[in-house]
């Protein structure tokens, strides 16, 4: 089971520069992110022209970032270290929903009426929608299978994958 830590681990190293999340506001995209413009603050705003905007960082997602390199580096060593590639599995996911918690329709267009020193309207905070993207999905998805292949070396557990070691005598 230790050899395929490795592959989710990568899959969730990668997945963080696919798209996480998109707003829209009357189905107009507004704002789109990977989860590493999430990290590092790049996020991309749409309007006439597209353009990368300098946001702060989102420190959590960052976390989350680390912990899945940490992973990955732990995951090509010997499989005593199987708890930490579960611990930084499980520290990854923790972060990403801590991040991403505050990322809803009503907590963005409250934020763009503080910006603009205007009341919010709850008509406008209705119609932003945030939607989470495939790679947001497919990041967690990654980090669970890791957790789970990381927990069975470190149990000793190991995968049925169809064949039977003990054909039924008959």
């Amino acid at each position: 089971m230790w050899g395929w830590v490795k592959i989710p681990k990568g899959i969730a190293l990668a997945t963080f520069f696919l798209p996480w999340v998109t707003v829209s506001c009357s189905q107009r995209k507004l704002i789109s992110a990977s989860g590493w413009q999430l990290a590092t603050g790049r996020i991309s705003f749409f309007g006439d022209a597209a353009e990368a905007h300098n946001d702060h960082p989102n420190l959590y997602i960052a976390l989350a970032l680390v912990a899945v390199i940490i992973g990955l580096v732990l995951s090509f060593g010997p499989a005593r270290r199987a708890l930490w590639t579960l611990v930084t599995s499980v520290l990854a996911l923790l972060f990403i929903w801590l991040g991403t918690r505050h990322l809803t329709g009503q907590s963005i267009a409250e934020r763009a009426a503080e910006q603009r020193h205007e009341t919010l309207d709850a008509t406008v905070a209705s119609i932003v929608r945030v939607e989470w993207q495939w790679g947001y999905w497919l990041t967690n998805a990654a980090l669970v299978a890791a957790a789970i292949l990381a927990w069975m070396a470190m149990t000793g557990r190991h995968l049925s994958l169809g064949s039977d070691r003990n054909p039924p005598v008959s």
